[in-house]
């Protein structure tokens, strides 16, 4: 116990709060340690000064089978030509909802219309071989 006392907080994981945003978990976490009002504002501005944002395009599109649609040829070609049209300055994520009968596309890019043009040759492939 006395150690536990001179050590303060010590966290057995990093698992974080799942029912609460990135930004209340680091609030909740810095509160431990003192860090409130505006020392953790000023300390998460400079956390995220580095960090960019870039646009995003995400499309639901519907399927008869969503483990048939992530296995399908057309698919998977229509992915990588999406990887690579977004190259090193974006990236794709296409997974099959947990709760629709949907495959969800989602790109993020420096550019709005890469965006769109990534997301849509994967669309265009479920459309035409998953429907």
């Amino acid at each position: 116990d006395r150690i536990k006392r001179k050590l303060g907080v010590v966290f057995q994981n990093s698992v974080l709060d799942k029912s609460l945003s990135v930004r209340d978990n680091l609030r909740s976490r810095a509160a431990l340690y003192g860090i409130t009002g505006k020392e953790f504002k000023s300390r998460l501005s400079e956390l995220a000064a580095p960090v960019t944002i870039y646009p995003q395009t995400l499309k639901n599109e519907p399927v008869r089978d969503k483990a048939s649609a992530m296995e399908h040829p057309a698919v998977k070609e229509a992915i990588a030509a999406a990887e690579t049209l977004l190259g090193d300055d974006g990236r794709l994520l296409v997974r099959p909802s947990g709760t629709e009968q949907v495959v969800r596309v989602m790109a993020e890019h420096s550019s709005k219309d890469t965006c769109e043009e990534a997301v849509a040759l994967v669309i265009d492939a479920i459309r035409a071989n998953c429907r």
